[in-house]
């Protein structure tokens, strides 16, 4: 079975827990897919950051389920 192409990129938060939960879905619609993940680094610092790559899940409905629940559990989703 593949690795997870889902994981928690950082779960920092600032001290006055104003920190988001930040969803970044990796699609591959966006031509410069460098330039948008550069872009949204930054975002790492100070939020819980789960990112996925929807193209490596296949069939793996656990991994899909996740995903979701992390969508629906989001502040902000983007997608790159």
């Amino acid at each position: 079975m593949p690795s997870s192409a889902c994981e928690i990129q950082s779960e920092s938060r600032n001290p006055e827990g104003l920190a988001m939960n930040v969803t970044i879905l990796s699609t591959g619609l966006f031509p410069d897919t460098q330039t948008m993940t550069e872009a949204v680094s930054y975002l790492e610092a100070a939020h819980y950051v789960y990112r996925c790559d929807l193209r490596e899940i296949g069939d793996r409905e656990q991994e899909w389920d996740r995903v979701l629940e992390e969508i629906l559990g989001a502040d902000r989703v983007i997608t790159v």
